[in-house]
């Protein structure tokens, strides 16, 4: 008997799981957040923590440490102020 569909969900893991847990509870923490904060303050939020998170530390240390295969690439002062200057402008926009 085949389970069509949902036979696949086996073969998932549980990064995959993960995954959709996480994304239900960005979703609903979102949902929260807007009365509180606002939107755009929220966007805003969103927007900058990603950017930090994602694309200024976690590359900076792969590339600097050779992890994953990736070519070295040391952290430098410009990489480290581009990420601060980030920061900063998302501090002044919500404060603006």
């Amino acid at each position: 008997m085949g389970y069509g569909a949902f036979g696949t969900l086996k073969s998932g893991g549980s990064f995959c799981y993960t995954a959709g847990i996480n994304s239900a509870a960005v979703a609903g923490g979102t949902t929260c957040l807007i009365p509180w904060i606002g939107a755009s303050n929220l966007i805003v939020l969103q927007f900058s923590s990603q950017m930090f998170s994602s694309q200024i530390n976690v590359p900076m240390i792969l590339s600097h440490f050779a992890l994953l295969e990736s070519p070295v690439s040391p952290v430098s002062f410009v990489k480290v102020g581009g990420g601060v200057l980030m920061v900063i402008g998302a501090v002044m926009m919500n404060r603006g």
